[in-house]
């Protein structure tokens, strides 16, 4: 109870978007209980349910938070490829037009978010635009 008092008060004094890496550090059933616990509360069992919740997880859960979301949020992970200037980190996100990746500049850490498009499909789009406004 008391980690996760300490957490919660660690979590109202970080600003906003730094508050993303209690998201991807938390199954969303543990990080749903706790936002909902509120703000800091010095009450020891305000945090029982998300204690409770986050013991009864299985053991391989807990190895793959490990080793996937802490890696995910270490801030000296290496690059798995480097595009031009910028180490890749993680895919973000993918669709139709391309993939959306968390990059850094070679020699700093502050992180970017760089897309990859699809040039045959942002090709035919923009060709495709062209044509409507002929019309």
């Amino acid at each position: 109870r008391t980690v996760f008092k300490t957490l919660r008060f660690l979590f109202s004094l970080n600003k906003k978007h730094d508050q993303y890496q209690y998201k991807r550090l938390f199954p969303v059933q543990i990080f749903e209980l706790f936002v909902g616990i509120g703000n800091f509360r010095s009450d020891p069992n305000a945090y029982k349910e998300i204690t409770n919740a986050w013991n009864s997880i299985h053991i391989d859960e807990l190895i793959k938070i490990k080793v996937e979301r802490l890696q995910s949020i270490n801030p000296k992970q290496e690059p798995t490829r480097f595009i031009r200037d910028y180490g890749v980190y993680e895919c973000l996100g993918s669709g139709a037009f391309g993939s959306v990746y968390r990059v850094a500049q070679r020699g700093s850490t502050t992180m970017y978010a760089l897309k990859e498009v699809r040039y045959f499909v942002a090709a035919f789009f923009c060709y495709h635009s062209i044509l409507f406004l002929h019309h």
